[in-house]
């Protein structure tokens, strides 16, 4: 919680100093981790362009995930038997994103820019389990619900920007933003689920400006 009241006050400050475009954004992500492989989501945020004409942002990001997925793990009680599970989630996510993006290229139409991230994440799990007969196992069903908190990833985001679509201060963005995460506590004896995972973040975005100057 800490943590989070940290980044909401450090956000308030930006917003005080500037505030000088809004971010919106639709986003598909692609993970390593099984309970969050095929998420869809939004964004939204703030970013502020610096003197040098780079770019200091700040996003609250939604995820939701509804693909059921397959897991197949060794029985711990048994090594030779294996437990097969159908899972239907119903998962969510929250991250808060800060980033620092240098402007690489710029013209009149267009600008790129490419930085470092850092993110922390608030996961949801809800999942429905369908663990399959096998062995001297019996089918059976259960849910699994819990929440993780403060999970740190870092990352890179290369951001493409079209400006001046539909009018002067409305901005089309699409941006690529590949990451490694943290989840399971280190370590975790019996979990199923990683230590660490890789993503790589699609969006398509507006970006609205004011207070800016354009050339």
């Amino acid at each position: 919680m800490k943590k989070f009241t940290l980044l909401i006050s450090l956000s308030l400050v930006l917003i005080q100093l500037s505030g000088q475009e809004i971010d919106f954004n639709l986003s598909y992500s692609n993970s390593t981790l099984k309970k969050f492989k095929n998420a869809i989501g939004f964004d939204i945020g703030f970013s502020k362009i610096t003197k040098k004409e780079n770019k200091i942002g700040f996003l609250i990001c939604n995820s939701f995930n509804s693909f059921d997925y397959d897991l197949v793990r060794i029985d711990l009680s048994n090594p030779r038997q294996y437990i097969i599970m159908d899972i239907k989630p119903n998962s969510y996510s929250l991250c808060l994103q800060g980033s620092y993006c240098f402007h690489i290229y710029k013209n009149d139409n267009a600008a790129v820019f490419l930085g470092p991230v850092i993110n922390l994440n608030y996961f949801k799990i809800d999942e429905s389990i369908h663990q399959l007969p096998s062995g001297t196992r019996e089918e059976i069903y259960y849910n699994d619900s819990e929440w993780l908190y403060n999970k740190i990833g870092i990352g890179l985001l290369l951001e493409y920007e079209i400006r001046k679509v539909i009018k002067d201060d409305l901005d089309l963005t699409y941006s690529l933003n590949p990451m490694i995460g943290s989840f399971e506590h280190f370590p975790a004896m019996g979990s199923t689920d990683p230590w660490f995972y890789l993503s790589i973040n699609f969006k398509i975005g507006l970006s609205y400006r004011f207070g800016i100057k354009q050339e």
